[in-house]
Parts: structure tokens; C-alpha cells; sequence
């Protein structure tokens, strides 16, 4: 069983849109899901958006936190209540299109594969919404996880993994990308990177900053972690 953990704050405009396509998606390739969506006291009423979707969609859990917490420990508690023995990520904004969802997870069924990433930097992948510095300064922070990992697009937020192997890596709840916290930590048999479709979504204010500052803080401990090994 799959099951697909979807952080959120403030994202009620584009959840009920993602929820019916996960499930048409997987329902239409037979693949048996169900989502898991954890709320960060939303003050857009995300939260009681996603309650009311559990009217239409049986597979629908909700989890309802009372602060902003953050993705990376929302994922955690959503994986807590997670039945699957395979488990997804994926953004709530709709930035990436679940369209790929069989191809990401088909190669884990078939138990050759480990970890599958929605990739932004392989061949095939479509961006959208990407001003030339924005592509460029996110293109350079991948570059400077390379010695961690060989993944190309390692600040992706759109993946599938084996709960079995993910119980196993130690991780950080105030980690911001979670992704690169797993790669860097965790041991893997085979990893397999599938192109999406991806359209950066405009925000109000920029936060540009405070990610690239977290960004710098997280991959500072990792490099630390990894010369100690």
C-alpha cells in the first residue's frame, strides 16, 4: 500500500484539486493509496478544508497541529498514521504534477529500487515560473550538495521511499529539506531520479533569504556529520 504525506499551511485553493488527482491517478493504475494530510493550524482553514474532503474520499486522513512546526516533523507525524509500506511526498501547492506518480512508484513495487524523486534537473523536466537567478542559485545550492549525494535535484520535495528504510535514518525535525537530510544519511541499494513537470507558484512576500539561510545551516551540520564518519 502507498501512502502519501502531504504537509500544509495555507494551501486551500490548491488541496482539493491535488487530493482528486492523486486519486484518480492511482486509482486509474490500480494502485491501492491513501493520503495523509497534516495541517499546520492553516489560518486559511486549510485544515477544515481537508476534514471536509474526507467526506469524499474514504483513503483521506487528517492530522491538525496547533502551530506552524514545519514539513519536515508534519511528515513525521503523517507518517506515524501511515498504513503503506511505501511512502510519498509531495508539496501541497501543486508546484509538482502528480501525473508521475506510477512511474515513481512502479520501480518500488518491483523491489529493484529504493527511493524515486520527482527531479527538476534530469533530462525531460519542465520548469515553469523560474526567473534565470532564482533557476540558477537553486541549480548551485544541488551543486553544493554533491559531495553528499549524487542526486541531482537533492532539494526536491516530491519523492516516494520504502518505510522500511526510512525508519531506519536518523533525521532532524527542524531539518528543512528533508530529502537531502535522508540521502545524507541514509544508505540506499539504488536510487532512480524521473523528470516532472514543475511550475514554481508566485508568494507574496520572499522568503528567498530565510530559505537560503536554513539551506546554508543544514548542509553545514551534514558536512559535519559526514567528516566525522
Amino acid at each position: 500500500m502507498l501512502s502519501i504525506i502531504i504537509p500544509t499551511y495555507n494551501e486551500s485553493e490548491t488541496l482539493p484539486i491535488l487530493v482528486r488527482q492523486i486519486f484518480e491517478i492511482t486509482g486509474y493504475n490500480k494502485i491501492q493509496a491513501e493520503i495523509i494530510i497534516v495541517d499546520d493550524n492553516s489560518p486559511d482553514g486549510t485544515g477544515e478544508l481537508a476534514y471536509y474532503l474526507k467526506k469524499f474520499f474514504p483513503k483521506l486522513k487528517t492530522l491538525h497541529r496547533t502551530e506552524r512546526l514545519g514539513k519536515t516533523s508534519a511528515f513525521y507525524e503523517g507518517l506515524a498514521q501511515a498504513q503503506g509500506n511505501l511512502i510519498g511526498m509531495i508539496d501541497a501547492g501543486l508546484p509538482y504534477s502528480p501525473d508521475i506518480i506510477p512511474d515513481l512508484v512502479f520501480p518500488l513495487i518491483s523491489g529493484n529500487i529504493d527511493l524515486t524523486i520527482g527531479s527538476r534537473f534530469v533530462p525531460g523536466a519542465q520548469t515553469f515560473g523560474w526567473n534565470f537567478i532564482t533557476k540558477s542559485l537553486t541549480r548551485m545550492a544541488c551543486l553544493l550538495c554533491a559531495p553528499l549525494t549524487p542526486v541531482h535535484d537533492p532539494l526536491s520535495s516530491y519523492f516516494f521511499i520504502r518505510k522500511s528504510i526510512l525508519q531506519k535514518i536518523p533525521v532532524s525535525d527542524d531539518a528543512p529539506y528533508l530529502l537531502l537530510e535522508l540521502l545524507a544519511q541514509g544508505s540506499f541499494r539504488s536510487m532512480q531520479e524521473i523528470a516532472c513537470h514543475y511550475e514554481r507558484q508566485l508568494q507574496g512576500k520572499s522568503t528567498a533569504p530565510q530559505k537560503a539561510f536554513t539551506f546554508l545551516r543544514q548542509i553545514g551540520k551534514l558536512y559535519k556529520v559526514r567528516i566525522r564518519r
